[in-house]
């Protein structure tokens, strides 16, 4: 590909030293050759700018400072970002090998689009993939919020000049950041398309936030969700549609089940493959 958009990934990080060099190194490992890395650290105490420290000089960007929390430190990154493309990887998530490649391509493929939405993997504190997440293009006969059930929040990318144009991340909100931006940008007409390429790994672990802190993740998301006028029984009804629709659908039965496999390996497992398959050592 002649042509790489430059892409932005800004990790917020605090305190999530245990799986920190991952996150960071499923990012550079990429080896895309257009790429702008950022690392906002709010101040931690747990060797964690040690880490960020090995690998400075190939960061764009790092600090460590006390801050307001994720969405402060998104908002810091995306502030200094120079890419056309965004996206924000936690510092206890990851992208799987390929990713950025599957967004440029995409990129070139889709040249109105201002979010491309990848397929997910939801992993465990180990790594070990527990199922995938298989978002489906919002179609004009589907309730806009049946998009944002199946937001798996890595493998979703999106121009800098849509996110601009919602005012940025609203940075009061704790828990659903990422499905309040997905819903401004559309709402302002912003165009999202689907590719079959899986792009990030979530991982699920006990010191999460969104582990921690339930029950507060489920009264913001209702919340917010009623400001924009959604319900809870449209939400249900988006989601069963969502489920027609997938049991209609040999293409997402063809994709699910050449995609299996992956339920019994890891992240680490992935990308020793695609080590592999380079010829690195």
């Amino acid at each position: 590909m002649s042509d790489y958009p430059r892409i932005t990934i800004v990790t917020p990080s605090f305190n999530q030293s245990k799986y920190l060099r991952e996150t960071i190194e499923s990012i550079l490992n990429q080896n895309y050759p257009n790429l702008e890395y950022i690392i906002i650290d709010g101040g931690s105490t747990d060797g964690s700018v040690e880490i960020i420290k090995e690998y400075e000089e190939h960061l764009d960007y790092w600090i460590s400072e006390k801050d307001s929390g994720q969405s402060d430190a998104i908002s810091k990154g995306f502030k200094r970002a120079t890419g056309d493309w965004l996206n924000w990887i936690n510092s206890d998530d990851a992208l799987v090998p390929g990713a950025l490649e599957a967004v440029a391509k995409a990129v070139a493929k889709y040249p109105k689009t201002d979010i491309i939405a990848g397929r997910g993997i939801i992993g465990q504190a180990d790594g070990t993939v527990s199922r995938i997440v298989w978002p489906i293009t919002p179609f004009m006969w589907m309730p806009k919020h049946a998009f944002y059930g199946q937001i798996c929040q890595p493998s979703f990318f999106f121009r800098r000049k849509a996110y601009e144009s919602i005012g940025g991340i609203n940075t009061e909100l704790f828990f659903r950041m990422d499905t309040d931006m997905y819903e401004c940008m559309l709402s302002q007409g912003s165009k999202a398309v689907v590719i079959n390429d899986i792009l990030g790994f979530f991982r699920i672990q006990k010191n999460a936030k969104s582990t921690l802190n339930q029950d507060a993740r489920k009264r913001e998301l209702n919340e917010r969700l009623s400001e924009f006028g959604i319900s809870g029984i449209g939400m249900k009804l988006a989601a069963s549609i969502v489920r027609l629709y997938r049991l209609c659908s040999v293409h997402y039965l063809r994709v699910y089940l050449a995609t299996r496999t992956l339920h019994s390996q890891s992240l680490g497992s992935l990308w020793a493959k695609s080590r592999r398959a380079r010829g690195s050592k």
